[in-house]
């Protein structure tokens, strides 16, 4: 009779933190300058993916209010994104989003 091998992983491991190397331009010990070192590291890491959020949906309605703007093309320099930035900054927000579930669903979430 053949036996059933349980020590198979079911999925492999995740990494909590991103293989991307730090950005040279932001303070590895305070990443957002907001001081939220005397939060733990999940609330650190909800503010700063809620300041993301709010960061990119801004820009996100900037592009689309210079749409609608009568200015000449030479004051909107970079406005309004092109689809594929705007399309990019909406899958950003969404990625974010799917993060910030994530830390929800830790403890106390």
């Amino acid at each position: 009779m053949a036996s059933i091998d349980h020590t198979a992983r079911t999925r492999p491991p995740v990494r909590n933190e991103p293989l991307s190397p730090p950005d040279p331009f932001i303070d590895q010990r305070d990443p957002l300058g907001l001081g939220l070192a005397n939060f733990d590291n999940r609330m650190a890491k909800l503010a700063g993916a809620s300041l993301a959020i709010n960061v990119v949906r801004g820009l996100l309605e900037r592009s689309e209010a210079s749409k609608q703007s009568n200015a000449p093309p030479s004051t909107l320099t970079y406005w309004p994104l092109n689809p594929v930035q705007a399309a990019g900054l909406h899958a950003a927000i969404y990625l974010l989003q799917q993060y910030v579930d994530t830390l929800n669903s830790g403890p106390g979430g």
